[in-house]
């Protein structure tokens, strides 16, 4: 598709003058003019520029490896945040994560103070820990309590919204898909009514057969209360194997295309993108995240090699794999979505690396 061949040129454009930068005399003459000549070639199917900044967007995760979070945004183009101060633990109970429980960027005082001194709107992000402890949350007595205290933390502490990440998709009963559906309805006509937004954390899928993995469907958000359907443009790896990148650029391409296709408002498809690695066995299938930090002390770091298809860092050594996004790889994939008119990015997560 175009827009892949476009990022791919200007790629190569900004490699070139890099290295006529650097060392003027190795750099090709001939290959700048390939470059323009392609270039050229596509020109005609470059979409107008958009007059509508980009909304840059950074969840924020309670406790270590992301302590660094809030001085990683500071100063960059990230308006958003997003702090994960509640989760449905095991027993299905909504539990307020706060600096004593939950570790650095749980709730308190001065964090909250901090949070929206760096951020023009701030949502809290709910998530659960497993399909069980969310089909125990929906069986609660008090589950419309527990609707009305969220509504009442995010009115009493002037937030923008609320943020439901409960994930384990493809193990979904009917039954939860229908208590899931009824608690966005409750949860979206509360918070609209005290002027406030809902957003929703929905799988990656690029067509009709992925989108039968699981019992959520996007078209789903065509009826409900709910401001912004985030997709989680990541963990590829878990789907396709060890050694696979994060999110390939095509990849994303082909989520985003499909959710357009899905949607009767595109302007609700926001689109998170990764700012974390891993380090995995071909031979046992473990992964483990990790940040940028936390990579440089894989003896692969010093081995990685930039990915074309994904722009992230890449090394493998017998069997074992290291993937490590970077400030390029995360602008790759902006612009990878931006292109198709994307307005909203949600990055994940922040205090995993210098952003871009």
């Amino acid at each position: 598709m175009y827009e892949t061949a476009l990022i791919k040129v200007l790629t190569a454009l900004v490699a070139w003058l890099t290295l006529f930068n650097t060392n003027p005399a190795a750099a090709d003459p001939a290959e700048l003019q390939r470059i323009m000549t392609e270039y050229n070639s596509l020109k005609a199917d470059i979409p107008p520029p958009s007059t509508q900044t980009l909304e840059i967007a950074g969840w924020i995760f309670p406790g270590a490896p992301a302590c660094g979070a809030l001085a990683e945004a500071k100063g960059s183009q990230v308006s958003v945040l997003k702090p994960e101060f509640f989760r449905v633990n095991y027993d299905g109970e909504l539990e307020l994560l706060t600096v004593e429980n939950g570790g650095c960027n749980g709730f308190s005082a001065q964090n909250l103070t901090a949070i929206k001194s760096q951020s023009n709107k701030q949502y809290v992000t709910i998530a659960s820990l497993g399909v069980e402890a969310t089909e125990r949350f929906f069986a609660s007595p008090t589950l419309h309590q527990e609707i009305s205290r969220l509504v009442s933390f995010v009115v009493n502490n002037n937030l923008s919204g609320v943020e439901i990440d409960f994930e384990d998709y493809g193990s979904w009963s009917p039954a939860l898909l229908n208590n899931y559906l009824n608690f966005l309805t409750t949860l979206g006509q509360k918070l609209h009514q005290n002027q406030k937004k809902l957003l929703v954390d929905v799988p990656a899928v690029r067509n009709q057969s992925e989108a039968n993995w699981y019992p959520l469907k996007y078209q789903a958000f065509n009826s409900l209360p709910v401001d912004e359907m985030v997709i989680m443009g990541y963990d590829y790896q878990y789907d396709y194997g060890i050694g696979e990148p994060v999110a390939p650029l095509a990849w994303l391409e082909e989520v985003v295309r499909f959710a357009q296709s899905q949607l009767n408002d595109r302007s609700k498809i926001s689109v998170g993108l990764p700012n974390y690695g891993y380090v995995g066995s071909k031979n046992t299938g473990k992964i483990t995240l990790m940040t940028r930090e936390e990579a440089k002390k894989n003896a692969l770091y010093g081995k990685l090699v930039r990915d074309k298809a994904s722009g992230e860092l890449i090394a493998s050594q017998n069997g074992e794999v290291l993937v490590v996004q970077d400030q390029e790889s995360l602008r790759q994939k902006i612009a990878t979505v931006q292109v198709l008119g994307i307005k909203k990015v949600s990055i994940w997560h922040l205090g995993g690396g210098a952003l871009p």
